[in-house]
C-alpha cells in the first residue's frame, strides 16, 4: 500500500491592468493539494492503478473573474521499470 501527498502555494503577481472593470494589476495567490493512495497487490506486469484527489483554490484581488475552486478525483495507471 501506498501514500503520495503533495502541497503548493504559489503567489502570482501580473504587471499590466487585467480588464476594463479593474484598473490595476492582478495579484493571485494559489493553493493545491494532491493525494494518491495505490496497494501493490492489484499490480499487473508493473502497472498499478492509483486512486488521486486534487484541489485547487485560487484566491485572487479580482474576486469576480479569477477566484475559484475545484475538486478533482480520477484513477491514473504508473508503470514501474525494474
Amino acid at each position: 500500500m501506498g501514500l503520495r501527498a503533495n502541497l503548493r502555494y504559489t503567489r502570482r503577481m501580473f504587471d499590466a491592468p487585467g480588464t476594463i472593470v479593474y484598473r490595476f494589476p492582478r495579484k493571485d495567490h494559489e493553493y493545491q493539494a494532491n493525494l494518491s493512495l495505490w496497494h501493490d497487490k492489484i499490480s499487473w506486469k508493473g502497472f498499478t492503478p492509483q486512486l488521486n484527489f486534487r484541489y485547487l483554490k485560487i484566491d485572487s484581488n479580482m474576486k469576480s473573474f479569477y477566484t475559484r475552486k475545484n475538486t478533482q478525483i480520477f484513477m491514473s495507471v504508473e508503470k514501474d521499470f525494474k
